[in-house]
């Protein structure tokens, strides 16, 4: 059996040969197969979870200016970090063995969103004795 001209199969074959050559020259784009148009269409920037996200956590660290603080063990793809609008000086933001010559910086109401696997991966010290980092997740 002959095509016969079908446009959908046209656009389909065009569509496979393209992707072919983004993958050949190293240029592989985020796209997913839309079987119900039978076309490749490009992928959301933010991956959609397989099942629908149903957990809520959340908590405050106090982060000292002696020794390293350790946040909590709980799971996460992403966590959003705020410094507390309290604080008086910087928190430094990092892994083990963060210190305020290797951490991110988090003046006082500033935020940020990191993803990572668990929210146990980051560590904290402050400039200023108990200072506090407040965090969130949807897991």
């Amino acid at each position: 059996m002959s095509n016969q001209g079908s446009s959908v199969a046209a656009m389909e074959v065009v569509n496979f040969l393209e992707r072919l050559e983004l993958i050949r020259e190293g240029q592989i784009k985020p796209y997913l197969y839309d079987s119900t148009t039978a076309t490749w269409v490009k992928a959301p920037l933010v991956p959609r979870p397989s099942a629908p996200l149903t957990t809520l956590a959340h908590g405050a660290v106090a982060v000292s200016n002696v020794a390293i603080t350790s946040f909590p063990d709980q799971a996460c793809n992403t966590v959003l970090l705020k410094a507390s609008r309290d604080n008086t000086g910087i928190i430094y933001i990092g892994g083990a063995a963060v210190s305020n010559l290797t951490g991110y910086e988090l003046e006082p109401s500033e935020s940020i969103t990191l993803n990572i696997s668990n929210v146990n991966l980051l560590s904290a010290v402050s400039e200023v004795l108990n200072e506090k980092v407040r965090w969130m997740v949807i897991a």
